[in-house]
């Protein structure tokens, strides 16, 4: 992806692919309150596919509220209850704070860009 994309707060765009090495959902924009319910229908639509590995590509989501955060969550024990690998890649300095306060960190395997030679989703 050559540019990030900006939306408004509180908009959200998805992008997702699936390919032999596994699930990519780009989140751009908000992930809040009055969006979680499209977010968690594009996790159950890759979820019923199968990867083994889903990566949840936040480089470009620039604001999580608690409904957001919840989603995230529910995400994880999906995942988990489908023996699917769960990376969140790439929190944005005002996401990750999110995560810090409520001590969401530790449950998830968080990825940054710098640390990974991944493809770009």
């Amino acid at each position: 992806m050559s540019s990030a994309e900006f939306l408004p707060l509180g908009e959200l765009r998805l992008r997702e692919t699936v390919d032999g090495t596994g699930a990519v959902l780009v989140v751009v924009g908000s992930l809040v309150f009055g969006n979680a319910d499209t977010f968690r229908q594009a996790i159950q639509r890759l979820i019923r596919q199968s990867p083994g590995r889903m990566t949840l590509d936040l480089r470009q989501t620039s604001f999580i509220d608690s409904s957001g955060l919840g989603a995230l969550v529910a995400t994880r024990r999906l995942a988990q209850e489908q023996n699917i690998e769960l990376i969140l890649w790439g929190l944005r300095p005002q996401v990750r704070r999110i995560f810090e306060m409520v001590h969401a960190l530790e449950l998830f395997s968080i990825v940054e860009p710098a640390d990974s030679t991944e493809r770009s989703a």
